[in-house]
C-alpha cells in the first residue's frame, strides 16, 4: 500500500470507526506532493476533528449525564474491575481516547498515530517524553486557541509531521475529575475550569 493510500485508509478508518482547526505556531510544513495530494497537516486536521467530536459527545452527553443521574452504571477510573464482577463501571473520556489511540497505533495500515500529552498528567503515560514535547505543551498553554507543529525523526528513521492541538476541558466531568483527583499535585496543578487547556492531542503523520 502506498503512503497516500495509507493516509486515505487511515482517515477512513477513523471516520468509519467513530474514533475520537486554528492557527499554527511552530516549524515546517511538508509539501503536498510528498503525500499524494493530501498534505500531512490537512490529514491531521481531519482526523483530529473526528477524534474531538466523538470525545466531546462521549464526555458531555454520556459521562457527564451519567454522573448527574442516579444511574446504576457510573464512569469510573477503575472501570476494568468489571472483570472481577463489578459490572457497573465504564471508562472515563481520557481512557476511552487512549484505548482508541492504542488500536490505531497498533494498526500498520492506519498510516498515522496519535496520543494525549499534558504538563499536568494524572496518568504517567501522558507525560511529555522529551524537551520538544514540553516546549510544544508550554506553547499551547501560553497561547490558548493556537496549535503547534513540528517535524521529527522517529527511532526507525522515519520523518514525521507532528501537530499538537489544545486539549480543552469540554465537559464538567473533565475538570471535576482532575480538580478532585487523589493523585493531583495540589501545589503544581492548576484549578481547571471550562475551556481551559489541559494538555494536547498529538497527531503523528509520516511525510514520505
Amino acid at each position: 500500500m502506498t503512503h497516500s493510500m495509507k493516509l486515505v485508509a487511515g482517515l477512513l478508518l477513523v471516520l468509519v470507526s467513530g474514533l475520537t482547526f486554528l492557527t499554527s505556531g511552530g516549524c515546517s510544513k511538508p509539501s503536498e506532493a510528498a503525500t499524494g495530494g493530501i498534505s500531512p497537516e490537512k490529514f491531521a486536521d481531519g482526523v483530529h476533528a473526528v477524534m474531538m467530536a466523538d470525545r466531546t459527545v462521549y464526555a458531555r452527553d454520556v459521562v457527564t449525564r451519567l454522573k448527574d443521574q442516579e444511574a446504576p452504571v457510573k464512569p469510573d477510573e477503575y472501570w476494568e474491575k468489571w472483570k472481577e464482577g463489578d459490572t457497573h463501571k465504564m471508562p472515563l473520556p481520557a481512557q476511552m481516547f487512549r484505548m482508541g489511540a492504542s488500536l490505531v497505533n497498533d494498526n500498520p495500515d492506519a498510516g498515522f498515530k496519535y496520543s494525549l500529552k499534558s504538563l499536568w498528567p494524572l496518568n504517567p503515560e501522558h507525560k511529555p517524553a522529551n524537551e520538544d514535547e514540553i516546549k510544544a505543551l508550554k506553547f499551547l498553554s501560553d497561547n490558548p486557541g493556537k496549535t503547534y507543529t513540528d517535524t521529527i525523526t522517529d527511532p526507525d528513521g522515519n520523518e514525521l509531521f507532528v501537530k499538537y492541538y489544545p486539549d480543552r476541558a469540554v465537559a464538567k466531568a473533565c475538570w471535576e475529575c482532575h480538580n478532585n483527583h487523589e493523585r493531583r499535585d495540589m501545589d503544581a496543578y492548576p484549578e481547571f475550569k471550562k475551556d481551559d487547556v489541559m494538555g494536547a492531542v498529538v497527531v503523528f503523520v509520516p511525510t514520505k
